[in-house]
Order: structure tokens, then C-alpha cells, then sequence
């Protein structure tokens, strides 16, 4: 009866501790995601103007453009001519 009552005991201490881990690391995801927004919007507010902020950046990879595909008939989609079709 009692090592009943100590598995139960046992059982609900991890669990409690398992959850308690998931919490931990959900709150930790969610605060470095937030301090990289605040960190981002103070250094654009802390430039003088777009130019020291652009500089301030690192550089990003621009996407490499895919080839475009050449329209066999009209009624091929169109790659690419989104804005003239609307």
C-alpha cells in the first residue's frame, strides 16, 4: 500500500518537473524573441536618419532570381506579371 502511494508520488513529481521544463523553455523562446524585436527597434530609433541606420545592419543575402518560364500557349500561368494581371 505504501509503494503504491510512492509511485504515485514518484510519478507526479516528474510529470510536474516535465511540465515545469516545457514552461521554462516556451517563457525563454518567447523573451529572446521579444528582445531581439526591442533591440531591433531601438537601433532604428537611436539613428540619426535611415542612412547610419542601414549602415548599422548587417548585410542580407538577396534571393536568388529563378529563371524565368517561357509561355508555351496563352493559357500558361504567368511568372512573374502578378501586378499587370490585377
Amino acid at each position: 500500500m505504501v509503494l503504491s502511494h510512492m509511485n504515485d508520488l514518484i510519478f507526479l513529481m516528474i510529470t510536474s518537473l516535465f511540465c515545469i521544463a516545457c514552461i521554462s523553455v516556451f517563457a525563454y523562446l518567447s523573451i529572446s524573441s521579444q528582445q531581439r524585436t526591442i533591440d531591433r527597434l531601438t537601433d532604428k530609433l537611436m539613428a540619426r536618419n535611415y542612412k547610419e541606420y542601414a549602415v548599422m545592419q548587417p548585410k542580407q543575402e538577396e534571393k536568388p532570381k529563378r529563371p524565368e518560364k517561357e509561355r508555351i500557349s496563352y493559357w500558361d500561368d504567368a511568372v512573374g506579371e502578378e501586378d499587370e494581371l490585377q
